[in-house]
């Protein structure tokens, strides 16, 4: 089965496309995506911005949502992963560095993305049972955000996947923390 592939010329064209706005309203040509590639440096709207939104639409909020950026700053890595980036990948400085880069990252995600076009309209995220946080196993502090961490777990951020909270410990090469499942039931951990 061949991969359809749609270029967007900014943050706001994606945001369009995915709410089916024209010129994008026919979904048999524009068809949602099972897997979105994008930069935190785009006009209009940046990666930042429309990880932001992503994540605040129903529909799209577990759209997986893969950065490639030239960027290697802990604070970027760490502010995309928060947003719920799926992964973060320093680009390549050459074209065929960036080609193989794009390929493993397709090859990786599509034997693990499941469409959402058949309940593109009914969907809705589905309740968990647990938050998924970053412990500081030296502090005991929990991951808030780039600049702070908290003694209060309730106060951290959930990372929803495993996967995105190994990532932002990988990306921003934190030292001696662990991914710590807080299940959600009312006691205090």
């Amino acid at each position: 089965m061949g991969r359809r592939v749609h270029f967007a010329r900014d943050g706001q064209e994606v945001m369009d496309y995915l709410q089916r706005s024209p010129p994008f309203n026919d979904r048999g040509v524009h068809p949602l995506p099972n897997l979105l590639l994008l930069d935190l440096k785009m006009p209009r709207v940046d990666g930042f911005e429309l990880l932001e939104w992503l994540r605040r639409q129903p529909i799209h909020s577990m759209l997986r949502a893969v950065v490639l950026s030239a960027s290697d700053e802990p604070r970027d890595i760490a502010r995309a992963y928060a947003l719920g980036a799926s992964s973060y990948h320093v680009k390549p400085a050459d074209f065929e560095g960036l080609a193989r880069l794009i390929g493993s990252i397709v090859g990786y995600w599509s034997d693990k993305v499941v469409s959402l076009e058949a309940d593109a309209d009914t969907a809705s995220p589905k309740p968990r049972s647990m938050r998924i946080l970053l412990h500081n196993i030296k502090t005991g502090q929990f991951f808030q955000n780039a600049e702070r961490w908290t003694d209060n777990p309730k106060e951290a951020l959930d990372f929803e996947r495993c996967d995105r909270a190994l990532g932002l410990a990988c990306g921003a090469k934190l030292q001696d923390v662990e991914v710590f499942y807080d299940l959600k039931t009312g006691a205090v951990i």
